[in-house]
């Protein structure tokens, strides 16, 4: 069915099982090969725009870029969205947890509010994905 849309966005969070299991806790028998072998038949059969969002919680090490770089060149999106945690993270899975509060205070169930990474990193984080691969990235 999403080969009938005209644009989709994936979210990847992670280039390594480490990083998967700490930012996203998928359940048993997710994980990372398998995501991006999914991907990666997704696109060669999509004929529409294919984007792939990025949510980044901490500083990304060197080596950590370098694999994102390489597997957005492998996937090649039209374009990579960088984004920043906007609303807390429920401490145990809640039904309203996809929701967006304004504040943390109208949420009835326990949460922690997320730290963000620097405007500035977010920014030098997207030109250096961008200069390495000429896909257009978008940050907030």
């Amino acid at each position: 069915e999403l080969s009938l849309a005209d644009m989709v966005s994936v979210k990847l969070d992670a280039v390594s099982p480490e990083q998967l299991r700490r930012v996203d806790k998928p359940v048993a028998g997710i994980d990372l090969p398998d995501i991006l072998a999914g991907i990666a038949e997704f696109r060669r059969s999509y004929q529409g725009q294919l984007g792939i969002q990025t949510m980044i919680l901490t500083e990304w090490d060197a080596p950590a870029l370098g694999e994102y770089i390489l597997v957005m060149q492998s996937l090649a999106p039209d374009e990579i969205q960088i984004n920043v945690p906007k609303r807390p993270k429920p401490l145990k899975r809640e039904l309203d947890g996809r929701g967006n509060h304004a504040e943390p205070s109208a949420i009835s169930y326990p949460v922690r509010v997320l730290k963000c990474v620097s405007a500035t990193y977010l920014a030098e984080f997207a030109r250096k994905v961008n200069d390495a691969t000429g896909i257009p990235v978008r940050y907030r």
